[in-house]
Formats: C-alpha cells, structure tokens, sequence
C-alpha cells in the first residue's frame, strides 16, 4: 500500500537480474517501515529464481561467518570448483575443515565465485532482512561479492535500519531510503486494519501522529478498536501507544546520548515541546541541562525560540513507552510543577496522570469514561487541580498534547 515507487524500482532490478544484469540495493529506515514486506514482495515476484533469504539476529553478531553459513547453505558441490586456496579458506570460515583463522580476502572472493557458479544453473537472488544484525565477517564476505557483481544473473537486496552502522552500509551501496506512507497510503493501511468508522480527517491525524510508519499505524488501529482513543483524533490526552520493535530504535539512540536523554524525550512528549514547560519540568526531574542540546546534536529534536520539536513524531512516544509507570508519573508530575497556574484544565490531566497514569486518561476517552465521577481519587486529583471539585464533567482539552507538531 503505497509503495508504488519502491515496487517498480524492486520490479526493475528482478528484471534485469532475470536478463543476466546484476542488482544490489540497500532498503534503509526505520523500523517498523516497511523493508521486510518489501523484501517479501521481491520474493513473490522472483519467480523462477533461486530465493536464498537470511536474517539477520543480535544474537550472533559475534558469532563469525554465522550469516554466511546460511546464505551459502550447502556449498560443497560449488566448493570444488573454486581455486584451492579460496576452497580452502570459506570451508573452514563455515567449519567444514579445520584450520587457521582464514584470509577475509579469499573468504569473499570464494563467496562471489559460489554465487556467480550457483547463478550459472538458476537466477539467483539474495535477500538479507535486519542486515544490521549480520556479524561483521559475514557482511564484509558479502559486501565483497556485491561490489563485483556486473553481468550475472544475481539480485542482492539488503535491509537495514537506518542510524545502525553496518559494512554494508559503509561499502557505498545503492541505498532506497524507505520513508512512511503518504496520506493515501495511511488511509488505505487504516482501511484493512481497522474496520471501525472513523472521522473523515482521521487518516490525517495519524499521518501526522505516526509520521506514516505502518507499524506505528496498524498498533494505533488496533488501541483504537480497543478504547477509541484513536478516534479521538487529535483530542487524545495520553502518549501514542508505541510497539516494542519500533520504539527500540528511538530509545537506543537516547539511551546513547546520556542516562538521561530518554527521560528528556519524555517530558518533552508529555509536555507538547513547550520549552518553558521542557526547562521547568527538567528542573523538577533533576536532569542535567545539558541533556537538551545533546539530544538535539543526535538528531533526535530540534529546537526554536519556545519549542522543541521530535524529528518523528514517534520519538517522544518511545521514549515515554520506555519508561517505568512510575518514571512516567514522575514526568507529569514535573508538568504540572511547571504549568502556570491558569492552564487549570492542562495541569488538571497531568495531575491525573501523575496520580494514576495514563491508562485513566485513555479510560475517560470512551463511552464509558466521557463523565469522570463526582467523587473519589480520580476525582478528587482533577477537581482540585481545575478548581472544579465535584464538577460532574471533566472535557479533555481540545488538542493540547499535540498541538503545534
């Protein structure tokens, strides 16, 4: 859905390598984007084609020539065939000999020999997911045979997530940035995901929300179905629900900044980037000031003369998702210390969320939450911060956690 552009660029390549023209294309981004159904695609139209695919796994990234073992499978009919030091040098890289640690040189030209001898009999295309992941033998032996690849019938289609350092990445590859879906594509994704009706502006708002990350799009369907926080467009009070794969990413990369930079990106989450809120509220937290300016050196945010602004809209959510119930309360706890006293209905939801989390702010966005109760803790909490204790109807303010985005 909405992936036109990448289709034909991915169609073009299955082609040519069909015709004896080689291909090799890296699929960069974030995760949850859309590279592995990408890859999927490539698969469905490699008709005809020998299909190797591996993926890549944090766990044997240490683990050398792990990946190639299982992207040359059984490699010992093609083995023969190769000059006997290059033979000599991938058997024992895939522990088929035993011997010294083997030259890298004769690993990856042995590799392109067994690719280009495997093509001979049958087209052959390799798909890499989570390339990132690869150990780093195996991607050097692989970004050796992709570099020579000119007149064989081979197709080479790696993903990779974008920001992870990778040899693949470092060997001036062909790159396809794969970006979020457009609005269209948002809407159509929104359609198969989620059958409830929605407002008309709905697939626009989470366009914005998720910055058109499919991952990001279906989990929002799913929370919506659920307790209609989704349908709330941009009326919804709490932080957008954030997969666990997606928000990895993001929070790496803050965790990467300092201990604190994740806790940063929270407050500044819950705070909609109001600068004068950001500064007051790292004040109450403790968090060092310098945070801010590192977190925007990475990339993360930017900021102007009274914002700070994500540079995806799921940043912020990711780092919020990361944090503990009660780090989360602490959070808008330090909002509410650094609203000015007349945003009543403002520090009014972050008193409750500060008192009870977040999941009573989604609980208030559906039917049976729309009146919060004359009395009780919850009440109580947002009563006495907007001046309306006992008040029969507490309204969500129109927008105020997104505004501005």
């Amino acid at each position: 859905m909405g992936r036109e552009a990448e289709r034909r660029a991915l169609d073009a390549l299955v082609a040519g390598a069909r015709l004896g023209r080689s291909g090799v294309l890296l699929l960069v981004g974030e995760p949850g984007i859309g590279k592995t159904t990408l890859l999927d695609y490539v698969a469905s139209r490699a008709e005809g084609m020998y299909v190797v695919r591996v993926a890549g796994a944090e766990a044997e990234r240490d683990l050398p020539f792990g990946a190639l073992a299982l992207a040359m499978g059984t490699a010992t009919a093609d083995l023969d065939e190769l000059p006997a030091p290059q033979a000599a040098a991938l058997r024992t890289a895939l522990a088929l000999d035993t011997g010294p640690p083997p030259d890298r040189f004769a690993v990856g030209a042995a590799t392109l020999g067994v690719m280009t001898r495997r093509a001979e009999r049958q087209p052959l295309a390799i798909l890499l997911d989570d390339a990132h992941h690869l150990d780093r033998p195996s991607a050097e032996a692989l970004v050796f045979a992709a570099r020579r690849l000119v007149a064989d019938p081979i197709l080479v289609v790696a993903a990779l997530r974008e920001g992870e350092p990778s040899p693949l990445r470092a060997a001036d590859l062909p790159v396809l940035a794969i970006t979020g879906l457009d609005q269209a594509g948002t809407a159509d994704l929104l359609r198969s995901a989620d059958t409830a009706p929605g407002a008309p502006d709905r697939a626009a708002w989470v366009h914005r929300a998720t910055g058109g990350n499919p991952l990001a799009i279906v989990e929002l369907a799913r929370t919506a179905a659920e307790s209609e926080t989704g349908s709330a467009g941009e009326n919804a009070v709490a932080p957008l629900p954030v997969p666990a794969a997606l928000a990895e990413g993001f929070v790496r990369r803050a965790r990467a900044v300092g201990s604190e930079a994740t806790t940063l990106l929270a407050l500044v989450e819950a705070a909609a980037g109001d600068l004068r809120v950001v500064l007051g509220g790292a004040l109450v937290l403790h968090l060092d000031p310098g945070t801010l300016p590192l977190t925007e050196s990475a990339g993360l945010v930017r900021t102007t003369a009274d914002r700070v602004v994500f540079t995806h809209p799921l940043v912020g959510s990711s780092a919020y998702a990361s944090l503990t119930p009660d780090r989360r309360r602490a959070v808008h706890g330090a909002v509410v210390a650094a609203l000015p006293k007349h945003e009543t209905a403002r520090r009014a939801w972050h008193g409750a969320a500060a008192a009870h989390g977040t999941r009573l702010l989604r609980t208030m966005r559906t039917p049976a939450g729309r009146e919060m109760p004359r009395a009780g803790p919850a009440a109580t909490a947002i009563g006495e911060l907007s001046g309306t204790a006992g008040a029969p109807k507490i309204r969500a303010p129109c927008g105020w956690l997104r505004s501005n985005r």
